[in-house]
């Protein structure tokens, strides 16, 4: 089992580019196969971009796109609700126009 630690920047930006890839795509990529990639990655001086010590677990990897995932789904829910008033507000403008020009 491996130690706790927090993801270094190289690890993080592969991951959220493997994520918004596949979101961009609309092809879920498996954790398994990240992880199992990671392994092979090459830098651009095409030698190892991770350490044996850097490679991650699937677990790990499914932990990370969940979170990136759930920080996603808040800000879609955030906009939402801040849209919400404006859609009300714009509805009743709306209905306030037409009932003017019905009166005039």
């Amino acid at each position: 089992m491996k130690k706790a630690t927090r993801f270094n920047e190289k690890q993080k930006k592969y991951l959220e580019v493997k994520f918004f890839l596949s979101q961009e795509t609309g092809r879920k990529v498996e954790a398994v196969t990240v992880a199992q990639e990671m392994r092979y990655a090459k830098n651009e001086a095409r030698s190892r971009r991770f350490t044996l010590d850097e490679f991650l677990t699937p677990q790990q990897v499914q932990s990370f796109f969940s979170k990136i995932a759930g920080k996603l789904k808040n800000r879609q829910e955030e906009v939402q609700k801040t849209q919400q008033p404006l859609r009300i507000k714009l509805h009743f403008l709306q209905r306030e126009q037409i009932f003017l020009k019905i009166v005039r």
